[in-house]
C-alpha cells in the first residue's frame, strides 16, 4: 500500500486527476454486491395466487379448482412442525415429491435457492405466536418414525 502511495505521489497533479477520472467511469462496470432477495415480494409473486395474500389459504376451494383446501400458514400448529428442509423440498420439487397433491408446482427451475430460503423466511413469520418452537427443534425418533408428531402418524 504505501508504495502505491509513493507512486502516485510521483505523478503530476493532472495525471492523479486523470487516473481519478478513469476510475470514477469504470466504478459502475464493477458488480454492486448482490441484495438479500425479499421474501415478502417472492412469495406475493409465486405463491399468494393459491395460498393467499396472508398465507392462511383462506381462498373458495372452487375459486382454485382443487378439491382440497390450502395449507394455512398463519396456524402455528401447522406452520411450526415441519423443519426448514421439508418445506424448502416441497418448493424445489412440488407437492407430488413429498406426497402433497400434485397439483403444487416445483418451483426449481423458477427461483433459486436462496429465494426459496427467502419464502421459507417469510412464512416462518406468519405464526404471531413465538411460545411455539419451530420444526428443527421437533427431533425424529430415527428408529420408528421420521416426524415428531406422532400424533399425526396412522397407526
Amino acid at each position: 500500500m504505501a508504495s502505491i502511495l509513493k507512486l502516485l505521489m510521483t505523478f503530476t497533479f493532472a495525471s492523479r486527476l486523470c487516473i481519478a477520472a478513469v476510475l470514477a467511469a469504470l466504478a459502475p462496470c464493477v458488480p454492486a454486491a448482490a441484495a438479500e432477495p425479499d421474501g415478502q415480494a417472492l412469495f406475493l409473486a409465486n405463491c399468494a395466487s393459491c395460498h393467499g395474500v396472508d398465507g392462511s389459504g383462506k381462498r373458495p376451494v372452487s375459486e382454485l379448482g382443487f378439491e382440497l383446501s390450502m395449507p394455512d400458514f398463519t396456524d402455528c400448529s401447522f406452520a411450526t412442525r415441519e423443519a426448514d428442509a421439508d418445506w424448502s423440498s416441497t418448493i424445489h420439487r412440488g407437492g407430488r415429491a413429498r406426497a402433497f397433491p400434485r397439483l403444487m408446482p416445483a418451483f426449481d427451475q423458477a427461483l433459486s435457492d436462496e429465494e426459496i430460503d427467502a419464502i421459507i423466511a417469510h412464512l416462518r413469520t406468519l405464526c404471531r405466536d413465538k411460545r411455539w418452537v419451530r420444526g428443527e427443534f421437533n427431533f425424529p425418533l430415527g428408529l420408528f418414525t421420521e416426524k415428531a408428531f406422532l400424533e399425526d402418524e396412522l397407526v
